[in-house]
């Protein structure tokens, strides 16, 4: 499946879950963290409502919603 903003998502079609993500566009990125055990993720705020969060090791992104605004900066902690 390609969604509007070019994200391809691949599903495993015996169970409908979503086994990966190929993000499309980013835009303008805003600010980047590296967040998770040992720095495995960067999370990427960019002139969206949307936060993307990329494993380092497979490039996988994971897309979380719920902002009603644009993200214009970001903090982590290692406490999680």
């Amino acid at each position: 499946m390609v969604t509007i903003d070019q994200t391809i998502l691949f599903y495993n079609l015996e169970t409908f879950e979503r086994v990966k993500q190929i993000v499309g566009m980013n835009d303008e990125v805003i600010d980047v963290q590296f967040v998770g055990d040992n720095n495995s993720h960067l999370a990427v705020a960019s002139n969206t409502e949307t936060l993307r969060v990329y494993n380092l090791q497979n490039l996988d992104c994971q897309v979380y919603f719920g902002h009603t605004d644009v993200i214009i900066c970001m903090d982590s902690n290692k406490d999680g």
